[in-house]
Protein backbone atom coordinates (compact mmCIF):
# COMPACT_ATOMS: atom_id res chain seq x y z
CA UNK A 1 0.00 0.00 0.00
CA UNK A 2 2.86 2.38 0.77
CA UNK A 3 4.30 1.89 -2.74
CA UNK A 4 0.83 2.55 -4.16
CA UNK A 5 0.53 5.79 -2.17
CA UNK A 6 4.09 6.85 -2.96
CA UNK A 7 3.43 6.33 -6.66
CA UNK A 8 0.70 8.96 -6.66
CA UNK A 9 0.84 12.71 -6.14
CA UNK A 10 0.78 13.37 -2.37
CA UNK A 11 -2.87 14.26 -2.28
CA UNK A 12 -5.70 12.36 -0.69
CA UNK A 13 -7.33 9.46 -2.51
CA UNK A 14 -10.98 9.64 -3.62
CA UNK A 15 -13.17 8.88 -0.61
CA UNK A 16 -14.81 5.85 -2.22
CA UNK A 17 -11.37 4.35 -2.88
CA UNK A 18 -10.27 5.06 0.69
CA UNK A 19 -13.34 3.38 2.13
CA UNK A 20 -12.86 0.29 -0.03
CA UNK A 21 -9.26 0.01 1.21
CA UNK A 22 -10.35 0.47 4.84
CA UNK A 23 -13.03 -2.22 4.51
CA UNK A 24 -10.39 -4.65 3.24
CA UNK A 25 -7.95 -3.74 6.04
CA UNK A 26 -10.65 -4.08 8.71
CA UNK A 27 -11.74 -7.47 7.33
CA UNK A 28 -8.15 -8.74 7.40
CA UNK A 29 -7.68 -7.38 10.92
CA UNK A 30 -10.88 -9.00 12.19
CA UNK A 31 -9.81 -12.35 10.73
CA UNK A 32 -6.38 -12.15 12.38
CA UNK A 33 -7.77 -11.16 15.77
CA UNK A 34 -10.29 -13.98 15.59
CA UNK A 35 -7.30 -16.30 15.20
CA UNK A 36 -5.64 -14.69 18.25
CA UNK A 37 -3.00 -12.87 16.19
CA UNK A 38 -2.22 -9.17 16.37
CA UNK A 39 -0.25 -7.28 13.71
CA UNK A 40 1.54 -4.97 16.16
CA UNK A 41 2.95 -2.69 13.43
CA UNK A 42 -0.02 -1.87 11.24
CA UNK A 43 0.89 0.87 8.73
CA UNK A 44 0.79 1.30 4.94
CA UNK A 45 4.27 -0.19 4.58
CA UNK A 46 3.02 -3.48 6.09
CA UNK A 47 -0.11 -3.73 3.96
CA UNK A 48 0.45 -5.59 0.71
CA UNK A 49 -1.56 -4.75 -2.40
CA UNK A 50 -1.55 -6.84 -5.55
CA UNK A 51 -2.09 -5.56 -9.09
CA UNK A 52 -5.84 -6.06 -8.73
CA UNK A 53 -5.97 -3.96 -5.57
CA UNK A 54 -6.46 -6.87 -3.16
CA UNK A 55 -4.98 -6.17 0.26
CA UNK A 56 -3.24 -8.50 2.70
CA UNK A 57 -1.76 -7.53 6.06
CA UNK A 58 1.90 -8.53 6.15
CA UNK A 59 3.79 -10.20 8.96
CA UNK A 60 7.28 -8.72 9.14
CA UNK A 61 8.23 -10.50 12.33
CA UNK A 62 6.11 -8.35 14.64
CA UNK A 63 2.86 -10.28 14.46
CA UNK A 64 2.25 -12.04 17.76
CA UNK A 65 -0.08 -14.62 19.18
CA UNK A 66 -2.31 -12.98 21.75
CA UNK A 67 -1.74 -14.57 25.16
CA UNK A 68 -4.22 -13.11 27.62
CA UNK A 69 -2.28 -14.12 30.71
CA UNK A 70 0.99 -12.45 29.70
CA UNK A 71 1.54 -8.71 29.81
CA UNK A 72 3.79 -7.68 26.94
CA UNK A 73 5.74 -4.57 27.83
CA UNK A 74 6.08 -1.73 25.36
CA UNK A 75 9.86 -2.07 25.18
CA UNK A 76 9.35 -5.33 23.28
CA UNK A 77 6.20 -4.27 21.48
CA UNK A 78 7.83 -2.85 18.36
CA UNK A 79 5.62 -0.70 16.19
CA UNK A 80 6.04 2.67 14.52
CA UNK A 81 5.47 5.75 16.75
CA UNK A 82 3.24 7.57 14.23
CA UNK A 83 0.74 4.70 14.49
CA UNK A 84 1.31 3.63 18.12
CA UNK A 85 -1.05 4.04 21.11
CA UNK A 86 0.09 5.05 24.61
CA UNK A 87 0.59 1.50 25.89
CA UNK A 88 2.88 0.70 22.97
CA UNK A 89 4.98 3.82 23.54
CA UNK A 90 5.26 3.51 27.31
CA UNK A 91 5.02 0.26 29.29
CA UNK A 92 3.61 2.10 32.31
CA UNK A 93 0.43 2.85 30.33
CA UNK A 94 -0.74 -0.76 30.52
CA UNK A 95 -0.32 -4.12 28.78
CA UNK A 96 -0.08 -4.40 25.02
CA UNK A 97 -3.06 -6.25 23.55
CA UNK A 98 -4.70 -6.62 20.15
CA UNK A 99 -6.27 -3.18 20.73
CA UNK A 100 -3.01 -1.56 19.59
CA UNK A 101 -4.06 -2.58 16.06
CA UNK A 102 -7.31 -0.64 16.46
CA UNK A 103 -5.44 2.59 17.24
CA UNK A 104 -3.11 1.93 14.30
CA UNK A 105 -6.09 1.27 12.01
CA UNK A 106 -7.46 4.73 12.85
CA UNK A 107 -4.07 6.28 12.09
CA UNK A 108 -3.92 4.52 8.71
CA UNK A 109 -7.47 5.70 8.00
CA UNK A 110 -6.50 9.29 8.82
CA UNK A 111 -3.48 9.06 6.54
CA UNK A 112 -5.63 7.82 3.66
CA UNK A 113 -8.37 10.39 4.26
CA UNK A 114 -6.04 13.37 4.62
CA UNK A 115 -3.03 12.43 2.51
CA UNK A 116 -0.74 13.10 5.46
CA UNK A 117 1.03 10.76 7.90
CA UNK A 118 -0.22 11.20 11.50
CA UNK A 119 2.13 13.38 13.57
CA UNK A 120 3.94 14.38 10.39
CA UNK A 121 7.01 16.51 11.13
CA UNK A 122 7.28 15.45 14.78
CA UNK A 123 10.18 13.52 16.29
CA UNK A 124 9.71 10.27 18.20
CA UNK A 125 10.13 12.12 21.49
CA UNK A 126 7.57 14.74 20.48
CA UNK A 127 5.07 12.03 19.53
CA UNK A 128 5.63 10.25 22.85
CA UNK A 129 5.15 13.49 24.76
CA UNK A 130 1.94 14.28 22.87
CA UNK A 131 0.38 10.83 23.24
CA UNK A 132 1.66 9.69 26.62
CA UNK A 133 2.09 12.90 28.61
CA UNK A 134 -0.50 15.22 27.07
CA UNK A 135 -2.96 12.51 26.01
CA UNK A 136 -3.34 13.89 22.52
CA UNK A 137 -4.41 11.85 19.53
CA UNK A 138 -4.60 12.59 15.81
CA UNK A 139 -8.06 13.53 14.60
CA UNK A 140 -10.02 14.14 11.43
CA UNK A 141 -9.44 17.78 10.44
CA UNK A 142 -12.21 20.18 9.52
CA UNK A 143 -12.87 20.28 5.79
CA UNK A 144 -11.85 16.66 5.20
CA UNK A 145 -14.23 14.63 3.06
CA UNK A 146 -15.57 11.50 4.76
CA UNK A 147 -18.86 9.69 5.36
CA UNK A 148 -20.96 10.96 8.24
CA UNK A 149 -19.96 9.07 11.37
CA UNK A 150 -16.37 8.47 10.32
CA UNK A 151 -14.93 10.95 12.81
CA UNK A 152 -16.87 9.30 15.62
CA UNK A 153 -15.56 5.83 14.70
CA UNK A 154 -11.98 7.11 14.56
CA UNK A 155 -12.40 8.79 17.92
CA UNK A 156 -13.55 5.49 19.44
CA UNK A 157 -10.56 3.71 17.91
CA UNK A 158 -8.24 6.34 19.39
CA UNK A 159 -9.46 6.03 22.97
CA UNK A 160 -6.55 6.23 25.40
CA UNK A 161 -7.89 3.34 27.48
CA UNK A 162 -7.39 0.25 25.33
CA UNK A 163 -10.47 -1.53 26.66
CA UNK A 164 -12.63 1.36 25.48
CA UNK A 165 -11.64 0.83 21.83
CA UNK A 166 -13.95 -1.32 19.69
CA UNK A 167 -12.98 -4.80 18.60
CA UNK A 168 -11.73 -5.45 15.07
CA UNK A 169 -15.03 -7.19 14.28
CA UNK A 170 -16.96 -4.12 15.44
CA UNK A 171 -14.72 -1.87 13.36
CA UNK A 172 -15.28 -4.04 10.29
CA UNK A 173 -19.06 -3.92 10.73
CA UNK A 174 -19.10 -0.15 11.17
CA UNK A 175 -16.65 0.62 8.37
CA UNK A 176 -18.71 -1.50 5.97
CA UNK A 177 -21.79 0.52 6.95
CA UNK A 178 -19.98 3.84 6.52
CA UNK A 179 -18.67 2.77 3.11
CA UNK A 180 -22.26 2.72 1.83
CA UNK A 181 -22.86 6.36 2.81
CA UNK A 182 -22.08 9.41 0.67
CA UNK A 183 -19.07 11.49 1.60
CA UNK A 184 -19.51 14.94 3.04
CA UNK A 185 -17.26 17.72 4.25
CA UNK A 186 -16.53 17.14 7.91
CA UNK A 187 -17.29 19.94 10.33
CA UNK A 188 -16.31 19.29 13.96
CA UNK A 189 -18.93 20.00 16.60
CA UNK A 190 -18.28 23.33 18.32
CA UNK A 191 -16.46 23.10 21.62
CA UNK A 192 -18.76 23.48 24.62
CA UNK A 193 -18.88 26.95 26.11
CA UNK A 194 -16.86 27.33 29.31
CA UNK A 195 -18.85 27.19 32.52
CA UNK A 196 -19.63 30.64 33.96
CA UNK A 197 -17.48 31.76 36.84
CA UNK A 198 -19.15 31.42 40.22
CA UNK A 199 -20.69 34.58 41.52
CA UNK A 200 -18.58 36.50 43.99
CA UNK A 201 -19.98 36.86 47.47
CA UNK A 202 -20.83 40.46 48.31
Amino acid sequence: LKDFLDGRPRTRLPTAEVMAILVAIAANLAELHAANVRVQDLKPGNILMDEEGKLVLADFGLAHLIVKTIQTVASSAGGTPNYSPPEQLDASQGPVTEKIDIWAFACVALELLTGSVPWSGKTIMQIMAAVVMHRESPCLPAGCEAPAGMAELLQRCLEFEAEQRPSAAEVETEIRRLATLPAEVYTPAPAPAPAPAPAQAP
